[in-house]
């Protein structure tokens, strides 16, 4: 794939520092750099094979400076799939959020204050993007690690990154002992933290940390705070979106934090709620994938891309018709050619013009035995997973879809986000979809699967094009000139961001969390839909008192209201129960079995970190890139919400939240018709706020 930006003109003797991108289908790439003006190289390509890393294991970003107590604490840990990074110049930060796609956790340092200042400077433009970048990867599922210091003052001044923050800054505060607690799980005290170096009267030097005022509104929890009468926060988290921010109060580049021998006890506590999920892997137990063995984490993207390529209407060839035919093949053009031209003409010199003539019939037979069984349809199969922030009153949709074709050609493809049928008023003009290639991560640590084989044809990035109703932002909008061979597939994934307008409310609700001590009925309230499509079951999940409780609310229609009431079942008792139902299992016996949905392992990966903790498995997934998709982390930190989740099987196309373009990009005007079958199921997930109750 090609990926084109645009280079501002430079004064003589002028040096830019660019940042572009790719997506790499393996982790040693061929990756080349070219400069062209008005369509000519100005200088010689740049080819490169950088060393990226296998999509089953953990990237660690520290931003503004190194920290050599991480990467030391990870290397006395148990498990080495655990990489970290350093990105010490502000030029080096991408200026589009999808730049820190390939990050699992970034580390804001603020110690470095030339750092700060530079990346605070008001009007340079892209200094501004750079921070806009960081914030919507946030936002998008990104997770943030700020460590706050002396220079707190200049990370209060970055006014664009205030709402990250789940606290109020409110300078520095000096004491003489540092005796932090852990509040995770079990109330638990570190090692006490000192400062060893003296100060200018050669006495022991205070501790400098950071003064904390938590936002409310946030509804953050607190990690670790002091162990004193009068208690201060350490460490505060908080999600922004569907991403996490953890603010710490202490400078862990810096002294006394380097020479405190707790460090990385510090950092194995931290790492885990700060990060991703991170279960560590058996030794003896390396499978990871659907057959893998008792405990081990089943590769659901890869059954995903099986769900997606296969076509219900297209029907399967068995091995013992194709291996029949092949013999049959094989008897035509041997003995049967032997016994037409040598015993019924008996001119054997003839075979040059029976041989040919056998393979060109056979060949021909195959072509319309094929044409008949595949057809001449485009066939789509799509799924939609679209989340509802209603506290910041912003809605995400990701889509992944399959495109079948009858025939060779090269194809444009895009994707429009806010279908026209869901009636959304935006308060700002809509950001274009970002449009990409996907595939599986079967191959394991050899990358991805969808490999272009011997011939490879490359394709390009739009990031271009009329603006018309949406921004492209020098965003990947589309794809252009696509090699999609006779009856084969190709994957394309896309995501995008919409802030509703005032008013504009996709589903309302009014919760309440009771204090009661009755198990099952601790939250109760009302529901209601402004979803234009029909949920065909809907159900509320909950971080009960003692395990994650879901209440079933069943069909939900657009108008519709549904009180939370009743007795709520255990999580692990609702994963079961909706493998059944997505999985197209009996409903009697006897009865014909039902189809299984589109979606019937995709759900899985939004809740797979839940089930892992049910089950104890500590095999991790193999594929990090959908780590961003489980949002099951906030039902143990953040009791302030619950998550609605409901699924759609059968959307028309007029209905669903994003539309297929194929032949244009959705910047290029009227959308062509979309001559295709479409299969689309839409998968919804809502965070809903809590109040507390008597």
């Amino acid at each position: 794939t090609r990926f084109t930006i645009d280079v501002p003109a430079a004064r003589p003797d002028e040096r830019l520092s660019l940042v572009t991108y790719t997506r790499p289908s393996r982790p040693r790439p061929e990756i080349t750099v070219s400069l062209r003006v008005n369509g000519q190289e100005a200088v010689p390509a740049i080819r490169q094979q950088p060393l990226g890393l296998p999509t089953h294991e953990l990237l660690y970003v520290t931003l503004g400076s190194d920290l050599p107590g991480l990467r030391q604490a990870l290397g006395r840990g148990p498990d080495p799939a655990e990489n970290v990074g350093c990105l010490t110049a502000v030029e080096q930060m991408p200026e589009h959020w999808f730049g820190y796609g390939g990050v699992d956790l970034l580390i804001l340092t603020t110690s470095n204050r030339d750092f700060l200042v530079a990346l605070g400077a008001g009007r340079d433009e892209r200094m501004r993007r750079r921070r806009a970048a960081l914030a919507e990867w946030v936002e998008r599922g990104g997770r943030l690690l700020v460590s706050v210091g002396r220079n707190v003052q200049l990370l209060d001044d970055l006014a664009d990154w205030q709402e990250l923050w789940p606290v109020e800054l409110e300078g520095t505060v000096s004491v003489p002992l540092l005796r932090p607690r852990w509040r995770g799980g079990r109330s638990e005290l570190l090692e006490a933290l000192a400062n060893r170096r003296p100060g200018p009267a050669l006495e022991p030097a205070p501790v400098e940390i950071a003064r904390f005022r938590l936002k409310p509104e946030r509804s953050p929890t607190v990690w670790m705070q002091t162990a004193d009468d009068a208690p201060h926060p350490l460490i505060v988290a908080a999600p922004f979106g569907l991403g996490r921010v953890t603010v710490v109060a202490l400078e862990m580049d810096q002294a006394p934090f380097t020479d405190w021998p707790a460090q990385a006890e510090f950092w194995r506590k931290l790492l885990p709620e700060a990060g991703p999920f991170r279960p560590i892997r058996d030794r003896g137990d390396a499978a990871v994938g659907p057959t893998a063995s008792k405990g081990a984490a089943p590769d659901w993207w890869g059954l995903i891309d099986t769900d997606l390529q296969t076509f219900d209407t297209i029907p399967v060839v068995r091995f013992g018709w194709v291996a029949a035919w092949v013999l049959a093949y094989i008897l035509l053009i041997g003995p049967l050619d032997l016994v037409i031209v040598k015993y019924l003409l008996r001119r054997p010199e003839l075979t040059w013009v029976t041989f040919p003539l056998m393979v060109a019939v056979v060949s021909l037979a195959t072509y319309l035995a094929a044409s008949w069984l595949k057809g001449s349809q485009r066939r789509v199969n799509k799924i939609d997973l679209i989340d509802i922030d209603l506290e910041r009153n912003a809605v995400f949709g990701q889509t992944w879809l399959t495109l079948f074709n009858p025939r060779a050609e090269r194809q444009t493809i895009g994707l429009e986000p806010v279908s026209p049928a869901w009636g959304l008023t935006t308060s700002e003009k809509p950001a274009a979809a970002l449009v990409s290639w996907w595939g599986d991560a079967s191959a394991g640590s050899e990358g991805w699967s969808r490999g272009q084989g011997l011939f490879r044809q490359p394709y390009d990035y739009e990031t271009h094009g009329a603006h018309g109703n949406l921004r492209t932002d020098g965003e990947p909008i589309g794809l252009r000139g696509v090699p999609v061979p006779i009856w084969s597939t190709k994957s394309v994934t896309g995501c995008w961001r919409s802030q509703l307008g005032p008013g504009q409310q996709l589903l309302r609700a009014e919760l309440e969390r009771r204090g009661d001590g009755d198990r099952g009925n601790r939250l109760r309230g009302k529901i209601l839909s402004r979803l234009p499509i029909t949920l065909d079951a809907a159900f509320l999940i909950d971080a009960g008192p003692a395990d994650i409780e879901v209440y079933e609310l069943g069909e939900l229609a657009p108008g519709e209201a549904r009180e939370v009431s009743g007795r709520a079942v255990p999580l692990f008792r609702w994963l079961r129960d909706t493998a059944e139902a997505l999985g197209g299992t009996d409903a009697a016996p006897g009865e014909p079995r039902a189809p299984a949905a589109l979606g019937r392992h995709f759900w899985h990966i939004l809740w797979d970190e839940a089930a892992a903790s049910l089950g104890g498995r500590t095999t991790r997934r193999r594929d990090h890139a959908t780590r961003h998709l489980d949002q099951s982390w906030r039902l143990r930190y953040h009791r302030e919400e619950a998550l609605l989740f409901g699924w759609a099987r059968a959307v028309p196309e007029d209905a669903a939240p994003s539309r297929l373009w194929l032949g244009a990009v959705p910047t290029e005007g009227p959308r062509p018709p979309l001559s295709a079958e479409l299969r689309q199921e839409v998968f919804v997930r809502a965070f809903v706020p809590v109040r507390r109750g008597p």
